[in-house]
């Protein structure tokens, strides 16, 4: 056999061998799961699944979507009535937050489940601190002010109340702190249904809560280009573009919150992976 065959054959002999030596080891992404859709694993779907509350029926999906639109109404209606600012749009999620460490230990107090009673004790412990705060700003607005404390807290009291019921934004929060006892109430019962772990406020809070404080930051930057870009346009937090502007960014947010966690639910459930 000639030089050159014999060459050939050992390349062919070879190849198999280097070729089995070039193939990539398993991703740890690949170990934990796979992908139920984009970069998201099956194992993280259903933990944001539980996280959520679980299984959501059609009913509760309206009733979600009802809610939602409920409050973005009612928020229009006080933007247009009551000259509501951007710093209005807050107290809806600011009284749905209260409520929502009001409502878990009460509901401990009622239940008296081992798994909640932690939930319950931060919740407590925030209040504490929230009233040593609101003491310490009282008190020193009382000393500013050469009055009583007690005076001073009416006072502070009724110009709350006051700015909060000439805007119209009333109706929102009360509807917001139904809405997260609605919510606590819920997770209770899935709790004492499944077991641990508790899970309270979800995903459309959290991303309600992220983009009002993005506005927030973004704000003293329009102020800083606009002066560059639009002499004529002077930034105020009051004007109602930016408060129309973050109206409809918060009503997106709370939307696609509530649309990812049933797109996971539909592809959890195709797949056959969805949680009891």
């Amino acid at each position: 056999m000639s030089r050159k065959k014999r060459r050939k054959q050992d390349r062919h002999c070879e190849l198999p061998h280097v070729v089995a030596t070039k193939q990539t080891p398993p991703t740890p992404r690949d170990a934990d799961g796979k992908l139920l859709v984009n970069k998201l694993t099956v194992k993280e779907a259903q933990h944001l699944f539980r996280l959520e509350g679980g299984r959501m029926t059609m009913r509760e999906l309206i009733t979600e979507l009802a809610t939602e639109l409920v409050m973005a109404a009612l928020v229009a209606r006080a933007i247009v009535v009551g000259n509501a600012t951007v710093l209005h749009l807050a107290m809806p999620m600011v009284g749905e937050y209260l409520a929502y460490v009001v409502a878990i230990p009460v509901a401990q107090a009622i239940v008296r489940h081992p798994d909640l009673k932690s939930d319950a004790i931060k919740c407590l412990r925030l209040w504490l601190c929230i009233t040593v705060l609101l003491s310490v700003a009282v008190g020193g607005h009382a000393y500013w002010n050469e009055s009583s404390f007690v005076d001073q807290f009416r006072q502070n009291c009724d110009a709350a109340w006051t700015w909060i019921v000439t805007s119209q934004m009333h109706w929102p929060i009360l509807l917001g702190i139904i809405a997260s006892i609605r919510v606590v109430s819920y997770s209770v019962g899935k709790l004492i249904e499944l077991g641990p772990p508790f899970y309270g406020a979800g995903m459309g809070c959290a991303t309600r809560v992220i983009v009002f404080f993005f506005a927030i930051v973004l704000f003293p930057l329009a102020m800083a280009f606009s002066e560059s870009f639009a002499p004529n346009w002077k930034p105020d937090i009051n004007s109602p573009v930016l408060t129309w502007g973050l109206w409809t960014l918060l009503l997106i947010a709370q939307s696609i919150a509530i649309w990812i966690r049933w797109d996971i639910q539909i592809r959890l459930e195709k797949s056959g992976q969805l949680p009891n």
